[in-house]
């Protein structure tokens, strides 16, 4: 099975990283907020999202843990996965900026193997 890095532990990241658990890979999840951290290495959903609670119960530490430390999640990942806001801007336009910041903070810590997903 996979090593995954999920960057963002909100409602894309915090699920996607679980289902991929579900499925028996082995992922690290990076958020920047210290209590989702803790909570998700607890086993406690930091979101309300039908199930979520059950995959982490079942999951946590051995197939997900959370992390702040960007460099722990991506060692040895096969998939670096950006999962981060992509609010609306006054005009209706997406607001890349979180995007784009993620892009930056990884790229000192990418393996020429691993596969970015966006």
């Amino acid at each position: 099975m996979a090593r995954i890095a999920i960057i963002g532990m909100g409602y894309v990241g915090l699920v996607t990283g679980a289902a991929f658990a579900e499925r028996g890979h082995r992922v690290v999840a990076v958020d920047v907020v210290r209590k989702k951290v803790s909570m998700v290495n607890e086993g406690r959903s930091p979101i309300h999202e039908d199930g979520l609670a059950g995959l982490l119960e079942r999951h946590v530490p051995e197939r997900l843990r959370a992390t702040t430390d960007l460099a722990e999640a991506m060692d040895g990942a096969e998939f670096v996965f950006i999962a981060v806001g992509t609010p609306s801007r006054e005009d209706g336009a997406i607001d890349l900026t979180h995007v784009i910041a993620a892009t930056e903070s990884i790229r000192d810590h990418l393996a020429p193997e691993q596969i970015v997903v966006v």
